[in-house]
């Protein structure tokens, strides 16, 4: 599982994998997958082995306990983002999608929560226009809501490499799992954060098919709005 999340606390340019062996939690160790890491290496492009950046940082560490549940053998490859530039995300998004393209077991999973410390139905609206962003796997809607601020992640850029890598893929859009934010469970609504879980799917239609569909949606709204 290829684990891609923002850097909260270490400043730092590009992006960094760990060179460790293993990661532990309350469940168990679970391994870094070392060939694969060091393979996504590039000091040029600004992707470095740096165990110091991953010190204080939770943003990777909070998933593994769900994939210590749901897998029985699992390895690890933990990549955080500090501040991109361009080459380290074009090597990133290119080394990445080639290695997804040869083995059909790795996975990748980007970690972020979305909107901080607004009212529960301002928050619930902002978060819902990045989740159909995302849905749409329309890159360039979410780079422009996270610009403008009508949308918020603080792994953006994590979500946005997943995304360029998932389309390289033929991923063609995204399944929303759940929404909530923290005001479902604290029950303080005054200022909440945003979470939702989605995944990234190959619809299994041809093009043709897809064409068809869209041919027949159409047609259905204008027999709707013309005729009732």
């Amino acid at each position: 599982v290829i684990l891609i999340g923002a850097s909260h606390y270490a400043s730092f340019g590009g992006a960094a994998v760990s060179p460790d062996t293993a990661w532990r939690t309350p469940l168990g160790d679970v391994r870094i997958n070392g060939p694969v890491s060091r393979s996504l290496v590039n000091e040029k492009a600004g992707v470095t082995a740096n165990r110091d950046v991953f010190a204080r940082e939770h943003s990777l560490e909070v998933q593994l306990p769900f994939l210590q549940r749901t897998m029985k053998e699992v390895s690890i490859v933990p990549v955080l983002i500090g501040a991109p530039t361009r080459e380290s995300f074009g090597h990133l998004a290119e080394r990445l999608t080639e290695l997804l393209r040869k083995d059909d077991r790795t996975i990748i999973v980007a970690s972020t929560d979305l909107s901080h410390y607004h009212g529960y139905e301002a928050a619930m609206a902002k978060d819902r226009k990045v989740v159909d962003a995302i849905s749409r796997m329309s890159v360039e809607d979410l780079e422009s809501l996270l610009a403008s601020g009508g949308g918020e992640a603080c792994g953006g850029y994590p979500v946005l490499l997943t995304l360029l890598i998932s389309r390289s893929l033929g991923a063609t859009h995204g399944v929303l799992y759940d929404q909530r934010n923290s005001g479902d469970v604290s029950g303080d609504r005054s200022r909440v954060v945003g979470y939702a879980a989605l995944g990234l799917y190959r619809s299994p239609l041809s093009a043709a098919q897809r064409r068809e569909l869209l041919t027949l949606a159409r047609r259905t709204v204008t027999q709707y709005v013309q005729h009732r």
